[in-house]
């Protein structure tokens, strides 16, 4: 494709830039963001006289992530330009916003976002749900999420995380009960990790028993996300025959289950139990 570019850009011929950076940036991913590939679609994208809204787009979602002040520079440049916004072009905008972090640029965009009228969509009222929550401001997180009209199950773990992850465990646990109270939407696998997070950081080993007890009778597979959590949960509050016989009853185990065991064996003071099990780990092919 380059020698093509040179070519064309040598004898003065036109460039298809819109077919040759869509092609380009679809065969890209987040996790490839900073290939030479990844720079060459820049770099198109860069040239273009009059990139598509599309373009944007996708290379908004490929840089917001790993390379956010990049992505930043892109939204700014379709801003200034005939381009309108949409809402697949936000949720880019404000992660990358969150991962700077510009928590200037942040509110501009969520002020754009309610101007264009976009702020009832699931995937931008999440995405400031996060974007909030990465900034380290849950209350304004939580305005957010009382401005929803119909909330989903991801909303309702978007807000449990961001009390979580400010450290505001109990507000994250009276979350989770006004979740089930209101009866609307069912807590899932992702739903359980996270307040099994905050009952090992709060010692509510009661909540914690009742949680797992839920997931069992709900049908819901015991996998390595909720096992891992449930192992923590028992390791933290001294429950090491429970922790053991969770982690037992997990089919797929990662390393944050194994590695959550061997912790907890050794902060109970059960040294030969960690040794053994730091063994049978190597065994079992994990690291």
């Amino acid at each position: 494709m380059k020698q093509l570019h040179a070519h064309l850009l040598h004898h003065h011929l036109p460039f298809p830039y819109n077919h040759f950076l869509s092609k380009l940036l679809s065969i890209s991913s987040p996790s490839s963001a900073t290939t030479t590939a990844a720079d060459y679609a820049l770099l198109l994208l860069t040239a273009h006289p009059t990139p598509t809204a599309f373009s944007f787009n996708v290379a908004l979602r490929l840089f917001a992530a790993s390379r956010p002040r990049t992505s930043l520079q892109l939204s700014l440049r379709m801003l200034r330009s005939a381009l309108r916004p949409d809402a697949y072009t936000l949720p880019f905008l404000l992660l990358a916003a969150a991962q700077c972090p510009a928590p200037a640029f942040a509110v501009s965009a969520h002020a754009l976002l309610q101007k264009l009228g976009l702020q009832s969509h699931d995937h931008t009222v999440h995405s400031l749900i996060s974007m909030y929550s990465n900034l380290g401001r849950p209350h304004a997180a939580r305005w957010v999420f009382d401005g929803i009209l119909r909330r989903d199950v991801v909303s309702w773990n978007s807000m449990i995380k961001a009390y979580q992850a400010a450290g505001m465990k109990d507000d994250a646990l009276r979350m989770f009960h006004a979740m089930v109270a209101e009866g609307a939407v069912a807590p899932n696998a992702v739903t359980v990790a996270v307040v099994l997070a905050a009952c090992r950081d709060t010692g509510d080993l009661v909540l914690g028993r009742w949680l797992e007890e839920w997931v069992r009778s709900a049908g819901i597979e015991v996998g390595s996300l909720i096992g891992s959590a449930l192992v923590g949960m028992y390791e933290k509050c001294g429950e090491m025959a429970e922790a053991r016989r969770v982690f037992d009853g997990i089919a797929d185990k990662d390393n944050v289950a194994w590695n959550a065991l061997i912790t907890g064996y050794a902060q109970n003071g059960m040294s030969k139990e960690a040794i053994s099990l730091f063994h049978s780990m190597r065994q079992a092919g994990a690291r």
